[in-house]
């Protein structure tokens, strides 16, 4: 056995293979270290050192995609740090997991008990984690504005400690919030602030998700060429080191920007790859998001039975987790599966219902698309004009804010925007005129 004088060793090794994301080995030299240092143990330098090794495993778990393994490990880390600072960090550390595996209730109690205890100990940092990790949480379950407060006040408490890394952190949280809101060049400048915070803590996994999400903020410009140049040099930095967490959003990524090129049987490999790794990783978020997507491409292709399924098992997935806006996602696929089938009936409804949902949730990107599809089969053309209307209002209400004018055009002059302000401006309404002014100034 080696000798307890080596254990410190030991755990450079770990820190070090960690360092240079050899995740695999990194985890093999943590568990070498807890064989060798019980659970039972009192000498303060070697507990400090195994409960080192149980979160740093944790973070190495969540990585590498074995989710139930990381919550394990961290429960098991809280459970051995006994009332202390550290319980705070192991409790933000649970709540992560929790919402990386679609709990998010469950993550937002582990958070927000973690929020009382940093106030109840006056640590500022806890505070701040806490408040990112409430913020996350609240995201999970589609309560956008409530999720932005908590990560406004979370950057402010990080600028305060100039603690680069999560100020990183959670600006890409504030662009993926800012995104679901409809507020797109936000969520741009987000991700760009994220990565102009460049140290030596900005490994290829955090640029690789944060170029990731930035390339989908150009997705809802409808800007796919320069989303595809992001993912693909997000893939780049993924397939570089052992991170199919990390893989799995950024196919389905590709798989969105392809399809809507035109390379539709390329982007439907990339989005069922995508859902393989979503579900081997433990990632529901990213497979409910996934199967939103393949329902859209499988009806392109004409695979109706098949966008079905998918668009049934979204919607069992959103409810059983409670998630708001993905439930808003499922009733928006159905709705074109019954209009494919032609029953029209059942798709309004669908559709009716998913725009209350999406309003409760915030998501005005999925709002304009609702009613323009409600405008496809209205029963009279003044309904169907109604509709139109209401879908040019909420894209007037994502582009006016959009300062950087070369983005606003566009998203303006987008084939899918494009379709609902050309059918309002043969009817000459002022929305449609207010359009035409920004397009031709």
């Amino acid at each position: 056995m080696t000798e307890i004088t080596t254990l410190p060793e030991l755990l450079h090794q770990a820190q070090e293979a960690q360092a240079n994301e050899q995740y695999g080995l990194a985890i093999h030299l943590y568990e070498a270290l807890l064989g060798q240092i019980g659970q039972e143990t009192t000498e303060a330098s070697l507990k400090e050192m195994r409960l080192t090794a149980l979160r740093e495993q944790g973070q190495l778990w969540h990585r590498l995609g074995n989710q139930s393994a990381s919550l394990e490990r961290f429960e098991r880390y809280y459970l051995e740090v006994g009332a202390s600072r550290r319980a705070i960090d192991a409790l933000s550390l649970i709540g992560r997991q929790h919402s990386q595996m679609g709990h998010h209730q469950k993550a937002l109690g582990a958070h927000r008990e973690a929020l009382q205890l940093a106030t109840a100990l006056n640590d500022t940092e806890g505070r701040a984690r806490a408040y990112s990790g409430v913020g996350w949480a609240l995201w999970g379950l589609g309560r956008l504005e409530e999720a932005w407060s908590n990560l406004d006040k979370a950057l402010g408490l990080f600028n305060q400690l100039n603690d680069i890394r999560q100020q990183r952190r959670v600006w890409n949280l504030l662009g993926v919030t800012y995104l679901g809101m409809g507020k797109i060049d936000k969520s741009i400048s987000a991700y760009e602030a994220a990565l102009a915070l460049e140290d030596h803590t900005l490994n290829n996994w955090e640029r690789a998700i944060i170029l990731g999400n930035l390339g989908e903020s150009y997705q809802c410009l409808f800007d796919m060429e320069q989303a595809l140049v992001y993912h693909e040099e997000a893939m780049r930095l993924a397939e570089m080191i052992e991170a199919p967490s990390a893989v799995a959003d950024i196919c389905r990524n590709m798989g969105v920007d392809l399809v809507y090129l035109g390379e539709t049987e390329r982007g439907i490999e990339h989005l069922y790859t995508a859902l393989t790794l979503s579900e081997e990783t433990g990632q529901p978020d990213i497979k409910m998001q996934t199967l939103y997507r393949l329902v859209l491409a499988e009806l392109e292709s004409g695979n109706v039975v098949t966008a079905h399924e998918q668009a049934t098992a979204l919607r069992q997935l959103a409810e059983a987790g409670q998630a708001t806006g993905y439930l808003a996602d499922a009733y928006h696929a159905l709705g074109f599966c019954h209009q494919h089938l032609q029953d029209i009936t059942t798709a309004r409804q669908l559709w009716q219902q998913a725009v209350l949902i999406a309003h409760e949730a915030g998501k005005q990107m999925l709002i304009w698309q609702l009613h323009a599809a409600l405008a496809s089969i209205a029963p009279t053309p003044e309904l169907a004009a109604v509709h139109q209307r209401m879908a040019a209002e909420m894209i007037e209400q994502i582009a006016y804010p959009i300062e950087d004018e070369g983005l606003r055009r566009k998203f303006l002059r987008a084939r899918p925007i494009q379709a609902v302000l050309s059918q309002v401006n043969r009817r000459r309404g002022d929305t449609g005129r207010l359009i035409d002014s920004w397009l031709s100034g």
